[in-house]
């Protein structure tokens, strides 16, 4: 089952008795005037394949209760208010491809359980206020395409795994406060076609690695 309010004027808050329509497999709100947080009660939705709530002025947590939708390719929830860290839970997800958390108010780390959404071909935590260190597990996620991780507050080392994503084509770390040297790593990357690392504190040489891209 499909239901489809995206483009409108919608306001007020997602009711939790959306957690009753527990054959949805679509849910789509974005664009609208949501306001308050993203009812735990989602969780009960177990057959959700996609979730797009992204541009509503939605705030609170990302709840735990993502984690009981396994099902789950697509989450899309950017350009909202929400808070709070991305929970481990997000790790269950493991059929996830499409995880867009951008243009939110989200802190703490990208939680490693990240490593178990072996099948995350998107991953955009962008313009938000993270940070912590890129886990060395993003090599797990082996399908990685693009990666925008831009306008946050990183720090440590661009880790050398990053070099197993061998499907990756876009690296945004951009407006961070990374330190370290570029990893030589990254020219395992080779269908890499866009790669920002401006505006951190990096040292060292440009790896000569570079020149596989």
């Amino acid at each position: 089952e499909t239901l489809d309010l995206d483009n409108n004027k919608l306001t007020g808050s997602i009711p939790t008795e959306i957690g009753q329509c527990c054959q949805l497999t679509t849910l789509g709100l974005q664009v609208n005037r949501l306001i308050g947080p993203i009812p735990t009660h989602i969780g009960q939705c177990s057959q959700l394949t996609c979730l797009a709530l992204c541009w509503n002025q939605l705030n609170g947590p990302i709840p735990t209760e993502i984690g009981f939708l396994t099902t789950i390719t697509s989450f899309f929830a950017y350009g909202n208010q929400l808070s709070g860290s991305i929970p481990t839970a997000i790790g269950q997800c493991s059929q996830l491809k499409n995880l867009q958390l951008n243009n939110n108010k989200l802190t703490g780390s990208i939680p490693a359980e990240i490593r178990q959404c072996s099948q995350l071909e998107i991953l955009a935590l962008n313009q938000n206020q993270l940070t912590g260190s890129i886990p060395t597990e993003i090599g797990q996620c082996s399908q990685l395409k693009n990666l925008f991780a831009h306008n946050n507050q990183l720090a440590g080392h661009i880790p050398a795994e990053i070099g197993q994503c061998c499907q990756l084509e876009t690296l945004l770390l951009n407006q961070n406060q990374l330190t370290g040297s570029i990893p030589t790593e990254i020219g395992q990357c080779s269908r890499l076609k866009s790669l920002f690392v401006h505006n951190n504190q990096l040292t060292g040489p440009v790896p000569t690695e570079i020149g596989s891209l």
